[in-house]
């Protein structure tokens, strides 16, 4: 197999990856969403629904919620929506994860203190924590997997 065909299968793989994502995106969002309204909480989204390739091109996946947190502070997420600018495990301690849903969206392998990232998620219900990774894997509560 030549260098091209490889290239070839690896953009054609990364591309159906990457669509397979964003529909984990969409069903897992919409969990959060409805959990969110069900118990009253507010929805805590941590990952800018407006960044990435496709998303520029394509339109966001899921939308912001009722709170959006970004190491961008998510810049084109409308003014309705409270926005958090910083690292999750800046940001995290200084919410009361309580009386949040939180929806994660392909940002922990940005994260350089997983510890306290996983202890603050760790004092939630873990029915009240959605991810989608980058790897493909979504984790509902995962805390028990990590």
């Amino acid at each position: 197999m030549n260098y091209l065909n490889l290239l070839c299968i690896v953009i054609v793989y990364e591309f159906l990856h990457s669509m397979f994502r964003r529909n984990q995106r969409r069903f897992l969002y919409k969990k959060a969403l409805e959990r969110a309204r069900k118990t009253g909480k507010k929805l805590l989204v941590v990952g800018d629904p407006n960044n990435g390739v496709f998303n520029s091109m394509l339109g966001p996946d899921y939308e912001p919620g009722d709170e959006c947190l970004d190491i961008t502070g998510c810049p084109k997420v409308d003014d309705s929506v409270v926005k958090y600018k910083g690292k999750m495990e800046d940001i995290l301690p200084q919410l009361d994860l309580q009386k949040r849903v939180v929806f994660i969206s392909c940002v922990l392998e940005y994260v350089d203190d997983i510890d306290s990232v996983v202890k603050e998620l760790s004092r939630m219900d873990e029915k009240d924590i959605f991810i989608v990774t980058v790897l493909g894997q979504s984790k509902h509560g995962f805390i028990q997997t990590l």
